[in-house]
């Protein structure tokens, strides 16, 4: 009995190396329900978080036919993940935001194309100081993050 489409991709040696980030080892899939949400519960209201989703399809259920689904905080439209080429190819979604009750959903929404998934979900406090721009109406998503700096330790930028 396999207990993940992993197994398989750790036997063979694709797409998963012992590098490969921890978050990225396991994935969960929603076969059932045009939405399914993830309750994250106990926080502290008014306060600002960090939320990060993070996916990487690795062809786990051996479709090699990576999905397209929404994700949504709440009932606000957060991304459209769309995992393609190459099939290790990673998605990673951030958002900051205001915490109006003493919880927070993470939905994965069925768009028709595929089955959605998630490889990770990660929620940070913040300090109320930083990020003066987000409040109950409005928070910050991450578009792009791109490192300008050395390719090893023994460049120096200037």
């Amino acid at each position: 009995m396999r207990k993940n489409g992993w197994d398989d991709l750790f036997e063979e040696g694709r797409h998963v190396t012992p590098e490969l980030v921890r978050i990225y080892r396991d994935v969960r899939s929603f076969v059932d329900g045009a939405r399914n949400c993830y309750t994250l519960w106990s926080l502290a209201v008014g306060l600002k978080y960090l939320l990060r989703a993070s996916f990487m399809y690795g062809n786990y259920d051996g479709l090699n036919r990576p999905p397209v689904f929404d994700l949504y905080i709440g009932v606000n439209l957060w991304k459209t993940v769309n995992v393609s080429d190459p099939p290790d190819a990673r998605v990673v979604a951030e958002a900051i935001v205001v915490v109006p009750d003493d919880f927070v959903q993470v939905c994965l929404v069925n768009t028709g194309s595929g089955t959605p998934f998630i490889s990770g979900l990660e929620l940070r406090p913040l300090k109320s100081s930083i990020y003066p721009q987000v409040n109950l109406t409005q928070g910050l998503v991450l578009l792009v993050r791109r490192n300008f700096g050395p390719t090893d330790s023994t460049d120096i930028v200037r």
